[in-house]
C-alpha cells in the first residue's frame, strides 16, 4: 500500500500517521469481512490492495484519504474476524502482535471491541511491534528442537499456506 502511494519504507508507521490527516472518502472492500462457515476466519487483501491501485491511479484522491480509507478498511476486516472467532470458540485473551500491532487505529478499535464483547487484549510494547523475525526465529528454534532439523536455504516461503495447514507442512520436513 505504501509503496503504491510512493510513501517510502518502513510504509506502516507513514500510512498511521498520514491515514490521521485524511478522511475515508473511499468505501474500499472488506475481503472475506462475510465469509460464513469453515473459511470465516480467513483473510485475504489481494482485493482490497488492487482497489487501492485503481484509485491512486485515478489521482482523484489525496494520499492521505486513500490512506485513511485503506487503514479502515483493514482494521474493519482484523478486528471483526477476531471478535468472530472470540465468539466462536469463546477467548477470553486476544494478543495482537507483529509489525501491524503498532497501528493507532487498530488499537483503539480493538480497545473498543474488547470493551464491548468482554475479553482482554494485549499489545506489546511499540519498539516490540516490528517485523516477524522474532516469531520466525522461534519458528526456527521449535523445529530443531523438536527434529533435530532444520530448513535449508533452499525452503520455498508459501504466502497462501493455510495457518491450520503449516504445522504439517514444516514437520514434513518443508524445503529439504
Amino acid at each position: 500500500m505504501a509503496r503504491i502511494l510512493g510513501l517510502g519504507y518502513p510504509g506502516g508507521p507513514i500510512i498511521d500517521k498520514i491515514a490521521k490527516k485524511g478522511k475515508e472518502v473511499i468505501k474500499f472492500p472488506r475481503p472475506l469481512l462475510r465469509d460464513s462457515g469453515k473459511n470465516r476466519f480467513n483473510f485475504s487483501f489481494s482485493g482490497l490492495k488492487t482497489a487501492v491501485m485503481r484509485e491512486a491511479e485515478k489521482g482523484i484522491y489525496s494520499k492521505e484519504d486513500i490512506a485513511h480509507s485503506f487503514q479502515e478498511a483493514v482494521v474493519d476486516v482484523l478486528v471483526s474476524k477476531t471478535v468472530n472467532a472470540v465468539r466462536k470458540f469463546d477467548i477470553k485473551r486476544v494478543v495482537v502482535a507483529g509489525g501491524v500491532s503498532a497501528n493507532s487505529r487498530l488499537r483503539e478499535r480493538f480497545q473498543e471491541e474488547s470493551k464491548k464483547t468482554g475479553f482482554s487484549v494485549y499489545f506489546p510494547s511499540l519498539y516490540l511491534c516490528t517485523d516477524n523475525g522474532a516469531m520466525i526465529a522461534y519458528t526456527g528454534y521449535r523445529r530443531i528442537k523438536e527434529t533435530g532439523r532444520t530448513v535449508g536455504l533452499d525452503f520455498e516461503g508459501k504466502a497462501r499456506l493455510r495457518l491450520d495447514r503449516f504445522v504439517e507442512y514444516i514437520r514434513k520436513g518443508a524445503g529439504q
